[in-house]
């Protein structure tokens, strides 16, 4: 009779609905609710009426637009049923509606691996990808401005631009970065084109080996030790500060084994890929130093500003994984993500690694969350 009863309550629930009568439909439904909880029973039929008042009260408050409660109903919905397309849908909405992306992207992505063409899904997806965008840009023009400041502040300017003379345009250039956070330790390993751009490779170069040993001004000119200071998902990855290393000014140091900034050199080049190797800069003409980033997709808007040097050719399962970090308002990753080992390889130490170590990227980050993530 109570099963009967919560039947009949959402019966109504619905009808109130329809009107667009949104308290009446809550009331009716939670006592719905009630009424299933009160059975001594539980069957098939009450786990699934349960199912369905969750989600219509979820439904409620989407229109209400009361976002936190969505995210909560959702969760109970989704404990019945953990891939109910309904209940994903509305948490994902309720998530960026949130600011909680991150989240909203697992339970897009959950839906999509069961169905690839849910058309509400692949909107929801579209405006997260739209956001990535524009959040990328916003944090790139952001990184700029942090550097401009100190660009501008710099006391000895005489060295920031120093002729750094010829450099051989040689053979490329294999150099690795071994990188170790929470749960993550891999190698990097990378192909610079040194025909491309030989002073901007030479400093990369050096700085992995570590051959410099120290500037002028007492800096280790190493990426050893250094950490990964800057992740956005869908843009970049971006470390190298071997002035500041760690910290809260980390980000900001500029140095080379020219002795500060060097000039820019074929700026022809286009961001186009997953995995491209790149020297950043203060967003100022010829004010390349130590710090770099690896794309993670394409980035035209990037074009014609920075150089970029190279491509990584192993450790891209290693890269789609650290993309997923989470991160602060300011793209830094929670967890610390170390250089605990750089150098370089010779050509014939490279292609063995090539060899015994195969690998094709993995795709985007958001096809590497599973289904259970989730919930």
């Amino acid at each position: 009779k109570m099963l009967e009863r919560a039947v009949e309550l959402r019966e109504k629930g619905n009808k109130a609905y329809s009107s667009g009568k949104y308290k009446d439909a809550r009331q009716e439904y939670q006592e719905a609710l009630d009424e299933i909880e009160n059975c001594f029973i539980t069957t098939i039929e009450s786990e699934e009426l349960k199912l369905k008042c969750l989600l219509n009260l979820a439904a409620i408050s989407v229109k209400l637009e009361e976002w936190a409660q969505v995210v909560d109903l959702c969760g109970e919905a989704l404990k019945l049923d953990e891939m109910n397309i309904k209940g994903l849908l509305r948490r994902a909405l309720a998530r960026i509606e949130l600011e909680q992306r991150n989240l909203a992207w697992e339970d897009v992505n959950a839906i999509l691996s069961v169905d690839a063409s849910n058309k509400e899904a692949l909107a929801l997806k579209s405006r997260l990808e739209k956001f990535s965008v524009l959040r990328s840009k916003e944090s790139a023009s952001k990184q700029k401005r942090v550097f401009q400041n100190f660009w501008s502040n710099q006391k000895d300017s005489s060295r920031l631009y120093r002729d750094v003379g010829d450099v051989s345009h040689g053979p490329d250039v294999y150099c690795f970065l071994d990188v170790r956070a929470n749960g993550l330790d891999g190698r990097i390993v990378m192909q610079l084109f040194r025909k491309l751009a030989p002073r901007a490779v030479e400093n990369f170069r050096c700085l992995c080996s570590g051959e410099k040993g120290k500037s002028e001004n007492g800096t280790l000119l190493h990426y050893k030790g250094t950490i990964i200071h800057r992740v956005c998902r869908g843009f970049v990855m971006q470390g190298g500060d071997v002035v500041y290393r760690d910290g809260p000014m980390v980000g900001e140091g500029i140095e080379s084994i020219y002795g500060g900034m060097f000039p820019d050199e074929n700026l022809g080049s286009r961001h186009i890929d997953f995995g491209q190797v790149c020297m950043a800069n203060t967003g100022q003409k010829d004010s390349n130093g130590c710090q770099f980033y690896i794309t993670f997709d394409g980035a035209p808007w990037l074009d014609g500003d920075n150089v970029i040097i190279g491509k990584v050719l192993r450790g891209l399962s290693l890269l789609r994984k650290l993309e997923t970090v989470e991160v602060d308002a300011d793209d830094r990753p929670h967890q610390r993500i170390e250089v605990h080992e750089s150098g370089e390889m010779s050509a014939k130490d490279a292609e063995q690694y090539l060899r015994d170590h195969t690998e094709v990227d993995p795709g985007p980050w958001w096809m590497q969350l599973s289904p259970g993530q989730a919930t």
